[in-house]
């Protein structure tokens, strides 16, 4: 039983220190817009942990 005790105690410090924090999943970013002609510039901070971006634009016409 001490063994089990041990065990799961130490499942959890591991997990705990390995997991993602918001910050890790998430991007800060700023957006720039112009009317003429219309223009929106995206920047964000540099993340060393992320791979690659993927930005999605919503068409006028979608629901959500």
């Amino acid at each position: 039983m001490k063994n089990i005790l041990i065990l799961a105690v130490l499942n959890f410090y591991f997990v705990t220190i390995n997991a993602q924090t918001a910050k890790d999943a998430s991007v800060e970013l700023k957006a720039i817009t112009q009317s003429n002609p219309d223009k929106i510039k995206l920047t964000w901070l540099k993340n060393d942990l992320a791979i690659s971006y993927v930005i999605y634009r919503k068409q006028k016409t979608a629901n959500s």
